[in-house]
């Protein structure tokens, strides 16, 4: 971790530090908290990174996507409706 020093007014200070206080953690971490949040909202070039860690799973559970394609593309299921409509 990098330690860092920032200025801000005193009524930011004051309104970060009842903020801070109120969620049970320091002003240190509402501010890194802020940070994140802060960088991971600003465009790249790679605009599906926004859903990045948003979904729990395993590490190796992507690889049964390419079993399921084969196996609907094998049976002529490919494109077919999971849940027809009725």
């Amino acid at each position: 971790m990098v330690r860092t020093q920032i200025s801000v007014d005193a009524n930011l200070y004051k309104r970060a530090k009842m903020l801070a206080r109120s969620q049970g953690i320091s002003l240190a971490e509402l501010c890194r908290r802020s940070l994140e949040i802060a960088v991971a909202v600003q465009p790249t070039g790679k605009p599906w990174m926004k859903f990045a860690g948003i979904v729990e799973g395993r590490p190796n559970d992507s690889s049964t996507v390419d079993k399921v394609w084969s196996t609907d593309h094998h049976l002529g299921l490919a494109g077919a409706e999971v849940f027809p409509r009725s």
